[in-house]
């Protein structure tokens, strides 16, 4: 999204891709309380240039529904230097390939 225009990741939904789109279905919480420092780590640690976003979380039962919101930038294009990558990715519609 940041190679793009931009948009809206939600993180604690499980979808159904039964159609070839993903379509959310239901809530899925993220049990681990430390989601947001594992996502502000690695985003900040292998994403090239540093990627233009923010976090809002919610407490959902037991766990958290994370909104990330990546903003468009003329910074780009981003890249994955990290985990054994160093590779950019285009994303399409409802996927991203590298």
């Amino acid at each position: 999204m940041g190679n793009s225009g931009g948009g809206t990741i939600i993180f604690g939904l499980t979808a159904d891709d039964s159609s070839g789109v993903g379509v959310a279905m239901e809530l899925s919480p993220i049990a681990n309380p430390a989601i947001l420092s594992i996502m502000e780590n690695i985003v900040r640690d292998v994403v090239r240039p540093p990627l233009l976003w923010t976090l809002v979380d919610f407490e959902v039962g037991d766990g958290r529904v994370v909104i990330a919101e990546i903003q468009p930038s003329a910074l780009g294009p981003y890249m994955v230097q990290g985990y054994d990558e160093n590779r950019y990715y285009r994303r399409g519609e409802t996927e991203s390939s590298g």
